[in-house]
């Protein structure tokens, strides 16, 4: 199974973002989109794991959680990455609650080390996909509108738990699928 740790976004935060990357599409630039139902902050891309340790791993994740209080993640600001001259992935970014998601993030890194899941190389900054460019066509204005659109608003999301998702890739995008939560308790 090809698995991920994620914090969902209610309803109402994906379908503003959903609205966004309609302004976003309206350029013509060459990007795969993320589809609405499919967005998501992911803590930690798991890959190829077997049942067994999905389960292991989802306890792991449930032993951090259990240390840590429900927040609210504001959901503010968009760009891309890997630097706005040469875009690769497209996103919209978390400044409210990001502190909270970096500690989550780190105790889940080291949580999961010993099951031997590497801790992973590049700075992790809390983040929600919205799109990857598949070349350069249109970038300059796509980029023109994620400039003037630095400081976009889209709200508050409830961060309750962390979620295990199965991935399967299909000819018509990823199919995500929930295989348990790891609920945020603060029962320290």
């Amino acid at each position: 199974m090809r698995l991920f740790l994620a914090m969902e976004l209610d309803e109402s935060i994906r379908t503003r973002i959903h609205s966004f990357q309609q302004i976003l599409m309206s350029t013509g630039a060459d990007v795969k989109w993320v589809r609405a139902q499919n967005l998501h902050l992911t803590l930690k891309f798991l890959g190829e794991v077997d049942s067994d340790q999905a389960a292991t791993m989802l306890e792991t994740v449930r032993q951090v959680t259990r240390s840590h209080r429900p927040f609210e993640a504001e959901i503010l600001g968009v760009g891309a990455f890997p630097k706005a001259k040469d875009p690769r992935t497209l996103w919209v970014g978390i400044r409210g609650g990001s502190e909270q998601t970096l500690h989550l993030y780190h105790e889940t890194e080291a949580a999961l080390e010993p099951l031997g899941l590497p801790r992973e190389k590049k700075v992790f900054s809390p983040h929600i996909t919205v799109g990857r460019c598949r070349s350069m066509r249109g970038s300059q204005e796509l980029l023109a509108l994620l400039r003037q659109n630095a400081d976009q608003a889209f709200g508050v999301a409830p961060v309750r738990a962390v979620t295990l998702f199965q991935s399967q890739l299909t000819p018509n995008g990823p199919v995500y699928t929930s295989l348990g939560e790891a609920v945020l308790e603060d029962a320290g």
